[in-house]
């Protein structure tokens, strides 16, 4: 309950794979909803990244998924590697994608799942154009 109440007041959670799952899906409806969950699992000296959502068969061939959840998936994965390597610019091309999706929110243009009318390419087109 009080990660759906007071976000802001969690940093991370340590838990089971089981609990962390449900936790992870429950977190995402804060920020729109699965589409938008980027997912890690980090070890020692491997990490998995990955949308929270996984497969979404429900929408599989349908244009209908949203992009950023594996695109943040991505930016956290180049964080992970930045920070691993001490790399600046896979720091930099990680701020690129998140700042991207931002400001598709801002200026409304998003995909179905979180009240917009792009399909997962035309998001994900438009989220290329604004990084490049």
């Amino acid at each position: 309950m009080n990660l759906i109440r007071n976000p802001e007041e969690f940093d991370v959670i340590v838990t089971t794979n089981l609990f962390g799952d449900i936790l992870s899906d429950e977190a995402a409806q804060v920020v729109g909803g699965l589409g938008m969950g980027p997912a890690a699992n980090i070890g020692d000296q491997f990490a998995l990244f990955e949308p929270v959502h996984g497969a979404a068969f429900d929408i599989a061939g349908k244009n209908a998924a949203n992009p950023s959840s594996i695109l943040l998936s991505a930016k956290m994965m180049l964080e992970w590697l930045a920070d691993k390597y001490g790399d600046k610019n896979l720091m930099a091309e990680a701020r690129r994608i998140e700042d991207s999706i931002v400001s598709m929110l801002k200026q409304d243009k998003k995909t179905k799942d979180i009240g917009g009318k792009l399909s997962t390419t035309e998001f994900a087109a438009l989220v290329a154009k604004v990084m490049y």
